[in-house]
């Protein structure tokens, strides 16, 4: 861990910085930026993995530490969805677009807070014992077959290896038709991440809302097209590349 300057391109906040957080449009409570980690997670936002703490109005001493990851947001197109307004803040909206996920059941982050006119905070999902996977993770496995880099797999890795592809495929298909019955795409982009803890517990999570969208004249057969590019290919290419990194 270290202290970021203000002028670091890439972190979303710095040591010492008092946060607001709001559910929505109500403040919920403050936090202290304590330390931030030094981790570059690309793309063009700036993003910071940091270590917070509760500011309490009572000099109590309780546990009051918490894991967040910050970022700036963006929205992508002219989508508005659920009960996001289009003249809000665009984190307020990126908020809305949580809210929305969560309401029709699309399993995404248990929290989320609007910190200002363009950052949200949520919890640390590393922090809570998950190992993600997804875009990020596959970039790191093209690093290390670069790299030429073997080494033993993690206990979640392997987990992974042992997870039928077609399981995945039929809960990404469950997800898509979900949202599709409420009207809204998944972000084409980055539509799933994949979530596992040690004890082998795995699903599939929404966190990039970013390019969400409404439904418009697009056929049902787009989403097939949707999961076969982002299921078949991107989770059958991460377990080639783990079997290729694997001592």
């Amino acid at each position: 861990m270290s202290e970021k300057s203000e002028n670091d391109p890439y972190q979303s906040v710095v040591v010492g910085e008092n946060l607001a957080l709001h559910a929505g449009v109500a403040k919920d409570f403050d936090v202290e930026v304590k330390k931030v980690e030094d981790e570059y997670f690309g793309g063009s936002r700036k993003k910071s993995r940091a270590k917070t703490r509760k500011i309490q109005e009572s000099t109590e001493s309780t546990d009051d530490s918490i894991d967040m990851f910050i970022k700036e947001v963006w929205l992508e197109g002219e989508s508005v969805v659920g009960e996001e307004v289009a003249s809000d803040p665009i984190s307020l909206r990126y908020y809305e677009r949580w809210m929305f996920l969560r309401k029709i059941g699309i399993p995404t982050l248990d929290d989320m807070w609007v910190v200002d006119s363009s950052r949200v905070a949520m919890e640390d999902l590393r922090s809570l014992g998950y190992t993600m996977f997804g875009k990020a993770k596959l970039s790191e496995l093209v690093m290390e077959i670069m790299a030429e880099k073997k080494r033993p797999l993690t206990v979640e890795e392997n987990i992974f290896l042992d997870i039928d592809l077609d399981e995945i495929y039929l809960e990404a298909k469950r997800l898509q038709e979900i949202a599709w019955s409420n009207g809204a795409l998944l972000p084409s982009d980055d539509q799933w991440e994949m979530k596992i803890n040690k004890e082998g517990e795995w699903s599939l999570i929404v966190l990039d809302l970013e390019r969400l969208a409404c439904r418009k004249n697009e056929p049902e057969s787009y989403l097939k097209i949707e999961r076969d590019y982002f299921v078949k290919k991107r989770y059958s290419v991460m377990r080639d590349y783990l079997l290729r990194v694997k001592l």
